[in-house]
């Protein structure tokens, strides 16, 4: 706009007529004078506007818009206003055409590796020159590269994160095909906020890079503080504005991206109040935490007075406590000793009766045992001679039974081998009567022969 002035200086008034869709419009090209006090009108319109802030956007230092690297079909999308880490798919695409081209290409390296080695023996032999063994060779680094660019292709499936933050906006849905290039996905980092702020230029005198301003956000209501990190190069030549960016310095843990407020700018004098004002304050809280600090160390001297004088007490209290029993420790002990001498006198006495009854018993249980054993030895001796007769009868009627079963098979025996003979004779006679019929009609087809063959040579004779 400054340079419109200067070349409107020293021009008279001029009416230029400009005919728009058949309508007529005019406009006055004004002397410097008149200039001169429409821009100080503007000044102090923009002055007074200061009063209300100017316009403030709160963005996100890290945002971007995700675009395809190629062109297919999405498999899936994370859902809008998703949090997320830096490397993680947010968009991942069917890509089995892709893989399969990975394995085609990796096959293909397989297959040229094998053709090289095989030329390489082959070389060793010198059945093949050097120049096949170089495009062998070269066949391998191009089946490199093919698989290299097949896993790079690939690796454009998924649409990673460069950083962390939420999903602000999906341009597209799942199961879409989509072109290379095309937009998908926009993000943020909502952790990371700035300020974009525009401001007259008139204030660029008294703004500066690190010029504190306050930013009062619509949508939360609070005022916030903020610093001017940098000014655009560039004047906007139409609004005579110039665009601020600008860092908090309050904790935004409840703002957003997109949201938008009204900025001030803080003098270097009320900057400086508020600073003497937050040392004082920081002086203050200094005194009263020292204060506290201090009150708080008196309480705990007294305390562990308090506490050790209880101490002591319960120190002198546990010490008569400990007297005391010990004396009935030793009236309990004296008492218990008494008890058990007693007590071991009366048990000596009732051992001694026990021990005499137990021999008596013990030597009645030896007249009993004796007797039964000499019982037991006779009945033993009975039943011993009652079994060796009883064993003798058995080994009589064994030896018996022995002898018949011999005799009857002795028999059995004679009788099978007479069979046998018979069967046998009957064989070989039936076997010589067999031969004998053979060998009749083996005669009887010689004769036959013969008669057939003279026959037949008589006929041919004949004829």
């Amino acid at each position: 706009m400054k340079t419109f002035k200067k070349l409107a200086i020293g021009l008279s008034v001029f009416l230029i007529t400009v005919e728009v869709f058949g309508q007529t419009t005019s406009i006055n090209l004004k002397p410097d004078t008149q200039l001169k006090k429409e821009s100080q009108v503007n000044d102090q319109k923009a002055d007074k506007k200061n009063d209300g802030g100017y316009p403030a956007l709160i963005l996100s230092e890290s945002e971007a818009t995700l675009s395809s690297q190629m062109a297919g079909r999405i498999s899936s999308v994370v859902p809008m206003g998703t949090a997320f880490g830096a490397g993680r798919a947010l968009v991942i695409f069917d890509c089995a055409e892709q893989n399969a081209r990975v394995n085609a290409s990796n096959a293909e390296l397989v297959s040229a590796q094998q053709f090289y080695e095989a030329r390489i023996k082959m070389q060793g032999l010198q059945s093949v020159s050097e120049l096949d063994v170089a495009q062998a060779a070269a066949a391998v680094d191009k089946a490199k590269a093919q698989l290299e660019l097949s896993r790079v292709q690939a690796s454009y499936c998924n649409v990673s994160a460069p950083f962390s933050g939420r999903v602000a906006r999906l341009k597209v849905k799942q199961y879409e095909s989509v072109a290379a290039g095309q937009p998908l996905i926009e993000i943020v980092a909502p952790e990371r906020l700035k300020l974009q702020i525009n401001v007259p230029s008139s204030i660029l005198s008294t703004t500066k890079v690190g010029t504190v301003m306050d930013i009062r956000v619509e949508e939360t209501g609070k005022t916030y503080q903020a610093r001017i990190k940098s000014i655009n190069g560039r004047i906007d030549a139409v609004g005579q504005t110039i665009e601020i960016d600008a860092r908090f310095e309050d904790k935004t843990s409840d703002l957003i991206p997109g949201m938008s407020g009204s900025a001030k700018v803080v003098s270097v004098e009320e900057e400086q109040a508020r600073i003497v004002a937050k040392k004082k304050a920081e002086a203050e809280a200094k005194a009263k935490a020292e204060a506290e600090l201090k009150a708080k160390k008196q309480a705990e001297a007294d305390a562990k007075a308090k506490a050790e004088a209880e101490r002591q007490a319960q120190l002198k209290a546990a010490a008569e406590a400990k007297a005391k029993a010990e004396a009935e420790r030793k009236a309990a002990l004296e008492a218990k000793k008494k008890a058990e001498a007693e007590a071991k006198a009366k048990a000596e006495a009732e051992r001694q009766a026990q021990l005499k009854a137990a021999a008596e018993a013990k030597a009645k249980a030896e007249a009993e045992r004796k007797a039964a054993l000499e019982a037991k030895k006779k009945a033993e001796a009975e039943a011993k001679a009652k079994a060796e007769a009883e064993l003798k009868a058995k080994k009589q009627a064994e030896a018996e039974a022995k002898a018949k079963a011999e005799a009857e098979r002795k028999a059995a025996l004679e009788a099978k081998k007479k069979a046998e003979a018979e069967a046998k004779a009957k064989a070989e006679a039936e076997l010589k009567a067999k031969k004998q019929a053979e060998a009749e009609a083996k005669a009887k087809a010689e004769a036959e022969r013969k008669a057939a063959l003279e026959a037949k040579k008589k006929a041919e004779a004949e004829r």
